[in-house]
C-alpha cells in the first residue's frame, strides 16, 4: 500500500502562464496554461489522484478541506459504482483524509456561467461539439494525457487542427499542460480506470471560466462495461463549484461516426488514434483507426477524410489486424 500526500496547493503566474501546482509525495504536480487564469481548487488534485490511490491500495491525504458536495457525490456516485465493478472500498473515509470545515477558505462563489467541453478531436467529443444541443463556450485539452509533454511535434500538429476547428465554430480554446501522467504518484495507475477523475480535474482548474464541464463518453446506455469515464460516474466528480456532465451515451459510436461523415471540420481534423505510431494525427493502421475508417468506407466517404492517411488498400490493413 502507498498513500498519496498532497500539500501546499497554490497558483503562480509568470510571463503570461498561470500554473496551479501542489507538492505530491514531495514532488510538484502541476497544471498550467497560457490561455486562461487557472484556479487552485483542491478538488482538482483530489479528483485526479483519488483513483490512483485506490489503484495502489492506499489513501489520499490532503492538508486542506474539500467541498462537502464533492465528498458526498464521490462517495455516492463514484465509490459506490467502483465497489460494484472492481471491489474497491465503498466509504470515502476509508480512502481519503482531509480536514473538515473550510480551513479558512472563503465560501464558494457562484459557479462561473460558462460551459466547457473536453475536446480531443475524437469521435465522441467532435460529436458533442457539432451535434449535441448543448451550448459550449470553451473547449479544454490536456497536453500530457494522450500526448506526452515532450512530444512537441505531435502536439504542434494537434494544436493547429484543434484551434482551426474551434475558430470554425466560434468556441474559445484552453490548452492545459500537466505532468499528471508522468508524476511518480500517478505513473503506475491504470489510465483506463482512472481517466475520468483526470478529466474532471481539468474542469476544476478551469473553473474560473466554466461552471459545467461536459465529458463526452464512448459508452452507450445500451452497452456500457466498467470504464474510467462513464455515464454512471462522471457526475460524481461534481461540487458546488463545478458540475460534471456526461454526454453522448444515447448514441453508439458507429452512429456518431455516421453523423460526422458530412461535417467538413471532422473530415479534415478527426483524430481517433491514441497509439501515436506516426507523426500524423492518425496512423491509419491501428485498431481504432481501422474501425473508424471501415464505417466511413461503408458509407462511401473514406476518401473524403484526408485526416486518415491512405497507403495500402483497406482490406489488406484489415486482414493484418484481424486475420481470418
Amino acid at each position: 500500500m502507498a498513500d498519496i500526500c498532497v500539500s501546499n496547493i497554490r497558483e503562480v503566474s509568470e510571463d503570461g502562464v498561470s500554473r496551479v501546482c501542489a507538492s505530491v509525495n514531495g514532488a510538484d504536480l502541476f497544471f498550467e496554461s497560457g490561455d486562461t487564469r487557472l484556479v487552485p481548487a483542491p478538488e482538482s488534485f483530489a479528483s485526479a489522484l483519488l483513483p490512483a490511490s485506490l489503484e495502489q491500495g492506499g489513501r489520499l491525504i490532503l492538508d486542506c478541506p474539500l467541498d462537502p458536495e464533492w465528498r458526498r457525490n464521490v462517495e455516492r456516485q463514484v465509490l459506490r459504482v467502483w465497489h460494484s465493478w472492481w471491489g474497491t472500498p465503498r466509504g470515502l473515509a476509508d480512502v481519503l483524509m482531509a480536514p473538515e470545515g473550510n480551513g479558512g477558505r472563503p465560501a464558494p462563489a457562484q459557479p462561473a456561467a460558462g460551459v466547457g467541453l473536453c475536446f480531443t478531436l475524437g469521435v465522441d467529443s467532435f460529436h458533442a461539439l457539432l451535434r449535441s444541443d448543448r451550448r459550449i463556450d470553451e473547449a479544454v485539452f490536456a497536453w500530457g494525457y494522450d500526448i506526452k509533454l515532450g512530444d512537441q511535434a505531435r502536439m504542434a500538429a494537434t494544436e493547429a487542427s484543434w484551434r482551426d476547428v474551434l475558430r470554425g465554430v466560434g468556441v474559445r480554446g484552453v490548452i492545459i499542460r500537466t505532468n499528471l501522467r508522468e508524476h511518480p504518484a500517478y505513473g503506475v495507475a491504470n489510465w483506463e480506470r482512472t481517466h475520468g477523475g483526470a478529466l474532471a480535474a481539468l474542469g476544476y482548474v478551469a473553473s474560473g471560466d466554466i461552471g459545467e464541464l461536459l465529458i463526452s463518453g464512448g459508452m452507450s446506455y445500451r452497452h456500457s462495461p466498467p470504464w474510467g469515464s462513464h455515464w454512471k460516474t462522471d457526475a460524481g466528480w461534481s461540487s458546488a463549484r463545478l458540475r460534471c456532465t456526461h454526454v453522448g451515451a444515447d448514441h453508439w459510436r458507429r452512429e456518431k461516426v455516421e453523423a460526422l461523415r458530412d461535417e467538413p471540420l471532422a473530415r479534415r481534423h478527426l483524430r481517433v488514434c491514441w497509439e501515436n505510431r506516426k507523426a500524423t494525427l492518425n496512423c491509419g493502421e491501428c485498431d481504432k483507426c481501422l474501425r473508424t475508417m471501415l464505417v466511413l468506407a461503408e458509407h462511401g466517404c473514406l476518401d473524403d477524410f484526408p485526416a486518415f492517411p491512405r497507403g495500402q488498400p483497406l482490406d489488406v490493413l484489415l486482414d493484418r489486424v484481424w486475420p481470418v
